[in-house]
Protein backbone atom coordinates (compact mmCIF):
# COMPACT_ATOMS: atom_id res chain seq x y z
CA UNK A 1 0.00 0.00 0.00
CA UNK A 2 1.43 3.24 -1.11
CA UNK A 3 2.00 6.03 1.22
CA UNK A 4 -0.52 9.35 0.88
CA UNK A 5 2.01 11.41 2.60
CA UNK A 6 3.83 14.51 0.00
CA UNK A 7 7.75 14.26 0.30
CA UNK A 8 9.36 17.09 1.96
CA UNK A 9 11.29 19.14 -0.60
CA UNK A 10 14.14 19.76 1.93
CA UNK A 11 16.25 20.71 -1.14
CA UNK A 12 13.88 23.33 -1.31
CA UNK A 13 13.68 24.38 2.08
CA UNK A 14 17.84 24.31 2.49
CA UNK A 15 17.96 26.48 -0.41
CA UNK A 16 15.40 29.25 0.85
CA UNK A 17 17.03 29.39 3.79
CA UNK A 18 20.30 29.62 2.13
CA UNK A 19 19.12 32.33 0.17
CA UNK A 20 17.29 34.29 3.44
CA UNK A 21 20.53 34.09 5.36
CA UNK A 22 22.49 35.10 2.82
CA UNK A 23 20.47 38.12 2.08
CA UNK A 24 20.24 38.70 5.95
CA UNK A 25 24.43 38.59 5.83
CA UNK A 26 24.50 40.41 2.84
CA UNK A 27 22.59 43.33 4.44
CA UNK A 28 25.45 43.16 7.31
CA UNK A 29 27.80 43.21 5.71
CA UNK A 30 26.66 46.14 3.34
CA UNK A 31 25.51 47.97 6.40
CA UNK A 32 29.25 47.29 8.15
CA UNK A 33 30.78 48.38 5.20
CA UNK A 34 28.67 52.03 4.83
CA UNK A 35 29.76 52.56 8.86
CA UNK A 36 33.41 51.64 8.03
CA UNK A 37 33.25 54.12 5.25
CA UNK A 38 31.59 56.79 7.22
CA UNK A 39 33.74 56.77 10.46
CA UNK A 40 37.07 56.79 7.46
CA UNK A 41 35.71 60.10 6.24
CA UNK A 42 35.17 60.99 10.03
CA UNK A 43 38.62 59.91 10.93
CA UNK A 44 40.40 62.03 7.51
CA UNK A 45 38.19 64.93 8.55
CA UNK A 46 39.10 64.80 12.29
CA UNK A 47 42.68 64.70 10.69
CA UNK A 48 42.35 67.40 8.12
CA UNK A 49 41.41 69.92 11.24
CA UNK A 50 44.12 68.80 13.33
CA UNK A 51 46.21 69.30 11.29
CA UNK A 52 45.01 73.17 10.56
CA UNK A 53 44.99 73.80 13.83
CA UNK A 54 48.87 72.90 14.01
CA UNK A 55 49.74 75.18 11.43
CA UNK A 56 47.79 77.99 13.14
CA UNK A 57 49.52 77.42 16.42
CA UNK A 58 52.79 77.43 14.90
CA UNK A 59 51.67 80.96 13.20
CA UNK A 60 50.59 81.99 16.75
CA UNK A 61 53.95 81.50 18.55
CA UNK A 62 56.07 83.03 15.76
CA UNK A 63 53.63 86.42 15.61
CA UNK A 64 53.61 86.68 18.99
CA UNK A 65 57.42 86.77 18.71
CA UNK A 66 56.75 89.55 16.16
CA UNK A 67 54.43 91.08 18.54
CA UNK A 68 56.61 91.81 21.43
CA UNK A 69 59.25 93.10 19.68
CA UNK A 70 56.91 95.93 18.18
CA UNK A 71 55.86 96.38 21.83
CA UNK A 72 60.14 96.58 22.88
CA UNK A 73 59.95 99.10 19.93
CA UNK A 74 57.31 101.06 21.20
CA UNK A 75 58.96 101.11 24.92
CA UNK A 76 62.49 102.00 24.11
CA UNK A 77 61.25 105.02 22.51
CA UNK A 78 59.15 105.84 25.18
CA UNK A 79 62.20 105.65 27.99
CA UNK A 80 64.56 108.16 27.58
CA UNK A 81 61.54 110.52 27.61
CA UNK A 82 60.21 108.95 30.52
CA UNK A 83 63.97 108.84 31.84
CA UNK A 84 63.74 112.71 31.03
CA UNK A 85 66.91 112.48 28.95
CA UNK A 86 64.64 113.54 26.12
CA UNK A 87 61.91 116.14 25.80
CA UNK A 88 58.34 114.96 25.17
CA UNK A 89 57.80 115.31 21.19
CA UNK A 90 55.81 117.18 19.78
CA UNK A 91 53.55 114.29 18.38
CA UNK A 92 52.05 113.88 22.23
CA UNK A 93 49.63 111.29 21.16
CA UNK A 94 52.58 109.11 19.49
CA UNK A 95 54.65 109.34 22.26
CA UNK A 96 51.41 108.30 24.81
CA UNK A 97 50.35 105.42 21.89
CA UNK A 98 54.11 104.16 22.35
CA UNK A 99 53.77 104.40 25.92
CA UNK A 100 50.01 102.20 26.27
CA UNK A 101 51.48 100.14 23.53
CA UNK A 102 54.21 99.04 25.89
CA UNK A 103 51.78 97.95 28.36
CA UNK A 104 50.09 95.23 26.41
CA UNK A 105 50.61 91.51 27.30
CA UNK A 106 49.99 88.50 25.01
CA UNK A 107 50.55 85.33 24.46
CA UNK A 108 50.11 82.11 21.83
CA UNK A 109 46.89 80.90 21.73
CA UNK A 110 46.83 77.51 21.07
CA UNK A 111 44.26 76.00 18.24
CA UNK A 112 42.73 72.80 19.95
CA UNK A 113 39.11 72.77 18.26
CA UNK A 114 39.38 69.64 16.47
CA UNK A 115 41.21 67.66 19.49
CA UNK A 116 38.57 68.68 21.97
CA UNK A 117 35.92 67.90 19.59
CA UNK A 118 37.54 64.56 19.30
CA UNK A 119 37.79 63.86 23.25
CA UNK A 120 34.06 65.62 24.10
CA UNK A 121 32.12 63.26 21.95
CA UNK A 122 34.43 60.47 22.43
CA UNK A 123 35.39 60.43 18.79
CA UNK A 124 38.88 59.50 19.59
CA UNK A 125 38.97 56.28 19.03
CA UNK A 126 37.92 56.95 15.27
CA UNK A 127 41.82 58.11 14.99
CA UNK A 128 42.87 54.10 14.10
CA UNK A 129 46.89 54.91 14.49
CA UNK A 130 47.79 54.13 17.85
CA UNK A 131 50.69 56.52 17.68
CA UNK A 132 48.56 59.28 16.38
CA UNK A 133 46.39 58.83 19.14
CA UNK A 134 49.61 58.85 21.52
CA UNK A 135 51.13 61.93 20.60
CA UNK A 136 48.15 63.79 20.00
CA UNK A 137 47.44 63.05 23.85
CA UNK A 138 50.51 63.68 25.00
CA UNK A 139 51.09 67.69 22.89
CA UNK A 140 47.63 68.94 23.77
CA UNK A 141 48.24 67.74 27.15
CA UNK A 142 51.68 69.77 28.14
CA UNK A 143 51.57 72.12 25.33
CA UNK A 144 49.80 75.51 27.08
CA UNK A 145 51.96 75.00 30.06
CA UNK A 146 55.08 74.52 27.63
CA UNK A 147 54.03 77.88 26.11
CA UNK A 148 53.87 79.64 29.54
CA UNK A 149 56.07 78.23 31.91
CA UNK A 150 56.65 81.69 34.41
CA UNK A 151 54.22 84.00 35.02
CA UNK A 152 55.73 86.58 33.32
CA UNK A 153 52.45 88.81 34.32
CA UNK A 154 53.60 89.25 37.48
CA UNK A 155 56.61 91.47 36.30
CA UNK A 156 54.26 93.41 33.62
CA UNK A 157 51.65 93.86 35.51
CA UNK A 158 52.60 97.07 37.57
CA UNK A 159 53.90 98.97 34.39
CA UNK A 160 50.36 98.30 32.66
CA UNK A 161 48.44 99.05 35.76
CA UNK A 162 50.02 102.43 36.28
CA UNK A 163 49.74 103.52 32.59
CA UNK A 164 45.60 102.50 32.75
CA UNK A 165 45.33 103.97 35.44
CA UNK A 166 46.35 107.56 34.28
CA UNK A 167 45.57 107.58 30.76
CA UNK A 168 41.51 107.99 30.64
CA UNK A 169 39.47 104.89 28.64
CA UNK A 170 38.25 107.06 26.02
CA UNK A 171 41.73 108.41 25.19
CA UNK A 172 42.84 104.78 25.07
CA UNK A 173 40.60 103.59 23.11
CA UNK A 174 40.94 106.49 20.57
CA UNK A 175 44.60 105.76 20.92
CA UNK A 176 43.83 101.92 20.11
CA UNK A 177 41.79 102.57 17.29
CA UNK A 178 43.74 105.21 15.20
CA UNK A 179 47.56 104.18 16.26
CA UNK A 180 48.15 100.70 16.76
CA UNK A 181 49.58 100.46 13.46
CA UNK A 182 51.81 103.50 13.96
CA UNK A 183 55.81 103.46 14.34
CA UNK A 184 57.01 104.22 17.74
CA UNK A 185 56.55 107.33 19.03
CA UNK A 186 53.76 108.46 15.99
CA UNK A 187 50.51 108.69 15.03
CA UNK A 188 48.31 110.20 12.32
CA UNK A 189 45.72 111.97 14.64
CA UNK A 190 44.88 115.37 13.65
CA UNK A 191 45.55 117.28 16.20
CA UNK A 192 46.01 116.65 20.63
CA UNK A 193 42.85 115.89 22.57
CA UNK A 194 42.40 118.29 25.16
CA UNK A 195 45.18 117.58 28.19
CA UNK A 196 47.18 115.47 26.30
CA UNK A 197 49.78 117.27 27.33
CA UNK A 198 49.39 116.98 31.10
CA UNK A 199 48.81 113.48 31.05
CA UNK A 200 52.56 113.11 28.99
CA UNK A 201 53.96 115.17 31.69
CA UNK A 202 52.40 112.84 34.38
CA UNK A 203 53.49 109.85 32.94
CA UNK A 204 56.92 111.58 32.95
CA UNK A 205 56.45 112.83 37.14
CA UNK A 206 55.34 109.62 37.76
CA UNK A 207 58.13 108.22 40.14
CA UNK A 208 57.96 104.70 40.16
CA UNK A 209 57.20 103.90 35.95
CA UNK A 210 60.67 103.94 35.36
CA UNK A 211 61.42 100.78 37.40
CA UNK A 212 58.39 99.21 36.46
CA UNK A 213 58.54 99.76 32.62
CA UNK A 214 62.07 98.29 32.88
CA UNK A 215 60.61 95.46 34.49
CA UNK A 216 58.15 95.28 31.94
CA UNK A 217 60.74 95.12 28.92
CA UNK A 218 63.12 92.28 30.61
CA UNK A 219 60.03 90.22 30.81
CA UNK A 220 58.88 90.54 26.97
CA UNK A 221 62.51 90.59 25.98
CA UNK A 222 62.61 87.00 28.30
CA UNK A 223 59.17 86.03 26.18
CA UNK A 224 61.06 86.90 23.17
CA UNK A 225 63.93 84.88 23.96
CA UNK A 226 62.04 81.51 24.95
CA UNK A 227 60.04 81.83 21.85
CA UNK A 228 63.18 81.71 19.63
CA UNK A 229 65.26 79.40 22.15
CA UNK A 230 67.92 82.24 22.53
CA UNK A 231 67.68 82.79 26.54
CA UNK A 232 69.22 79.48 27.68
CA UNK A 233 65.73 78.00 28.48
CA UNK A 234 65.08 74.05 27.23
CA UNK A 235 62.10 73.02 25.65
CA UNK A 236 61.08 76.79 24.74
CA UNK A 237 59.13 77.63 21.89
CA UNK A 238 61.43 76.63 19.18
CA UNK A 239 61.28 73.19 20.31
CA UNK A 240 57.20 73.13 20.54
CA UNK A 241 57.38 74.17 16.95
CA UNK A 242 59.63 71.26 15.94
CA UNK A 243 57.21 68.50 17.56
CA UNK A 244 54.50 70.33 15.69
CA UNK A 245 56.40 69.70 12.57
CA UNK A 246 56.73 66.40 13.58
CA UNK A 247 53.08 65.45 14.37
CA UNK A 248 52.36 67.56 10.89
CA UNK A 249 54.95 64.93 9.33
CA UNK A 250 53.54 61.71 11.18
CA UNK A 251 49.91 62.54 10.24
CA UNK A 252 51.18 62.84 6.27
CA UNK A 253 52.65 59.30 7.01
CA UNK A 254 50.09 57.80 8.86
CA UNK A 255 47.32 59.25 6.23
CA UNK A 256 48.67 59.73 2.93
CA UNK A 257 46.36 61.73 0.28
Amino acid sequence: MESDRTPIPWGRFVAEGMIIVGSILLAFGIDAGWNLRQERALELGYVARIAADLRATQTEIDSNAAHYSTLLGHAGAALPILEGRSPIPDDTVGFLASVLQATRITAPIVARSAYDDLISTGNLRLITSDTVRLELSRFYGEVEIRLDPVDYSGDQMPFRNAVRSILPVDLQLLLREECFDSAPLECPVLGAPPGAGALASQLVDEPELIRMMTLSMQAKAVRIGFILDRAGFSGGFGVIDEEIEGLLALLAAEYPN
